[in-house]
């Protein structure tokens, strides 16, 4: 949902994860930068949603998710970011993590990273 408001916070984005078995959907959770324990603030026209996959990103078991926002920090030399939101069988929003090219000490250039995502 990377063109969702977040409050007043205009094309903050965020993403939904639904819950399921075999038998049918149960239940989900919706995320944006403004949720607890996720890394960030939500800001006008971060895009955060704009790509998602889903897998066992840290080979626990569970299906995680990575989140992208192409926008985060938009006009600044280094923008964008991705973020990791572990699943947990025991906190509804465990801890996530991002990464952005501040945190990756990327040169300039790097407009829009986390514009794609891929397994």
């Amino acid at each position: 949902m990377p063109g969702e408001d977040v409050g007043t916070v205009k094309d903050a984005g965020g993403y939904v994860t639904l819950n399921g078995t075999e038998h049918g959907l149960y239940g989900g959770l919706a995320r944006s930068q403004s949720t607890a324990n996720m890394p960030g603030t939500a800001e006008a026209g971060d895009r955060f949603g704009a790509q998602v996959t889903v897998g066992d990103h840290n080979r626990d078991g569970l299906w995680d998710t990575a989140i992208s926002a192409p926008g985060e920090n938009a006009g600044e030399p280094r923008s964008g970011g991705v973020w990791f939101a572990p699943t947990s069988t025991t906190e509804t929003y465990p801890q996530g993590k991002s990464l952005t090219p501040y945190g990756f000490a990327l040169p300039n250039g790097a407009i829009g990273y986390g514009e794609v995502l891929g397994l």
